[in-house]
């Protein structure tokens, strides 16, 4: 849960999206535990059955995270959705080197790759206190100077949120044991 702190804004006022983070690392350490469970073994058709739990278990999540944000409904569905794809784009990574012998591909990819890919593609939420809340592009420079502070320390959260979500499954990845049919 190291996510949630991770993701507590650092500028007094401003909204927090810790408990998108924290829904999105649940739903991606709950889902993966059941598509492992329920398909051991799989086949094409299996990963696509894994991929589906883990989606379902996100979503589950990230919707119960969204009354639990101070935002309004659309930000706050909008803000939980991103970090979903983030813990779904995590999970997906780690199927793609589930198989290998070398078990750090599976850090390296779930772990880093996914959420840098993820923060790049990551709305940006800004809600300064007594402000209307709005959403800059992650790469982008502030628009204007009363509003860098904000907008960088958002950013900044934003992408600590990713990477605590994408880091734990992707050491978490590298625990298990290899598939059965590969460990010849």
């Amino acid at each position: 849960m190291a996510g949630f702190f991770l993701a507590t804004p650092g500028v007094a006022g401003a909204a927090s999206v810790a408990p998108a983070v924290a829904a999105a690392a649940i739903g991606l350490g709950g889902g993966a535990a059941g598509a492992a469970k329920l398909f051991p073994r799989p086949s094409v058709y299996g990963f696509v059955k894994r991929i589906v739990v883990v989606a379902a278990a996100v979503v589950v999540c990230a919707a119960a995270s969204i009354p639990m944000l101070s935002l309004p409904s659309f930000h706050a569905a909008f803000v939980s959705s991103a970090f979903a794809l983030t813990a779904l784009l995590s999970y997906v990574g780690y199927l793609f080197v589930w198989n290998s012998r070398s078990k750090w591909l599976r850090l390296i990819v779930s772990g880093v790759v996914a959420p840098l890919l993820g923060a790049a593609l990551l709305p940006v939420l800004v809600a300064p206190a007594k402000r209307d809340a709005y959403f800059v592009p992650f790469l982008a420079s502030p628009a204007t100077e009363a509003a860098a502070e904000f907008e960088n320390d958002a950013r900044l959260r934003s992408l600590l949120g990713a990477a605590s979500i994408a880091l734990g499954f992707g050491i978490a990845s590298i625990l298990l044991p290899r598939p059965g049919a590969a460990r010849r």
